[in-house]
């Protein structure tokens, strides 16, 4: 029986958490490509294209994100006769171009994303409105994102799958919430993704709200002193960030806040809003793409990019107690067995044709 290979960027919990997925479906096995160090990640590549033919013992190759190496696996799955399937998460589906967000605001790397996305033989997308969306949060102005809009004749079959929580990784500590304390979580590999993350807009809530504790995670490191220059957060005692932590004190970190902020530019379906619902945060967002669909009644979302809505919106959240519902909310709504189920009958379909 010919395995699956499943080749994953990077070694994120949600691909990971799809590893094991298609591990319960058929054999798998998996290539880390290391794309957080580009010279690991070009030598990842290299060496895919130098020892392609051992893909011929795979009879479906699966990856996450148009980019790069997904148009390499592509064009091998062709040569070799193989079928790819190509997950979708976010910014491989947008385009930006004023705010530099999205792979198709660089040409050449556009070039590779676009032959991905048409040559692959199923896209699962972790929200619909990567396929098609109209963003009118990021200045007032209707942008149209999606594949649908950046992707000319764009043809591919696509199906629509939520990411799926991980409801069992949960602290046997409970730590009791922190009145008026807000979470934001949010990587920042470029400088862009600080304001693609909001973070800017959130220092300007920080200054607004002095009796509110902001707590920042996973800023880069590298990042710090030009945010300093740029925004002088450092003038602010209520706010504190940390550029990494342990998975566990993340943990603690959600049991302990009341509020968790997610004001993004972009986003596809997001992780750690699903996670610190699940830890009965009260939630903020941006109406952007997944947000929205994660929050539903249980928080408030925002409509415009604007630093006074969303402190108003984070001391509304304060007041509200839907933190234990919208735990249930994710719980039923986005179950890891919901996905498992869905990508199964995704994968096996593909492999009975």
């Amino acid at each position: 029986m010919r395995k699956i290979l499943f080749v994953q960027p990077t070694s994120s919990s949600f691909m990971n958490i799809d590893f094991s997925i298609l591990q319960q479906i058929h054999p798998t096995d998996r290539i880390n490509l290391h794309q957080a160090c580009k010279k690991r990640y070009l030598l990842s590549l290299l060496k895919l294209f130098l020892s392609a033919w051992k893909l011929l013992r795979y009879e479906l190759i699966v990856t996450w994100f148009g980019d790069y190496h997904s148009a390499l696996l592509a064009w091998l799955c062709k040569l070799l006769r193989r079928k790819m399937i190509l997950f979708i998460g976010g910014y491989d589906a947008v385009w930006y171009p004023q705010q530099g967000i999205g792979v198709y605001t660089k040409p050449f790397r556009s070039k590779f994303t676009r032959y991905a996305v048409t040559h692959a033989d199923l896209l699962i997308a972790n929200h619909e409105s990567l396929i098609e969306f109209t963003n009118t949060y990021i200045d007032g102005t209707a942008k149209k994102s999606g594949l649908k809009n950046i992707v000319p004749g764009f043809k591919t079959p696509y199906r629509i799958i939520y990411n799926g929580i991980d409801t069992d990784k949960r602290l046997t500590t409970s730590y009791p919430k922190q009145k008026n304390m807000v979470l934001t979580v949010g990587s920042t590999p470029t400088w862009i993704d600080v304001y693609n993350k909001g973070y800017d807009l959130l220092i300007a809530a920080a200054r607004l709200l002095t009796d509110y504790q902001f707590v920042f995670v996973n800023v880069e490191e590298s990042w710090l002193e030009r945010m300093e220059q740029e925004f002088h957060y450092r003038a602010l005692p209520n706010l504190e960030i940390h550029s990494f932590i342990p998975q566990t004190e993340l943990y603690e970190l959600y049991s302990k806040a009341s509020i968790y902020a997610q004001p993004s530019l972009s986003e596809g379906m997001p992780n750690a809003l699903a996670e610190a619902m699940l830890y009965e945060c009260v939630p903020v967002g941006s109406n952007v793409a997944g947000i929205p669909t994660v929050i539903d009644k249980y928080g408030v979302v925002i409509d415009k990019r604007d630093a006074a809505q969303l402190a108003q919106a984070i001391q509304k959240a304060s007041e509200m107690d839907s933190g234990p519902s919208g735990a249930q909310f994710i719980r039923t709504r986005f179950s890891l067995e919901i996905r498992r189920q869905q990508v199964a009958d995704a994968v096996l379909s593909l492999l009975s044709d």
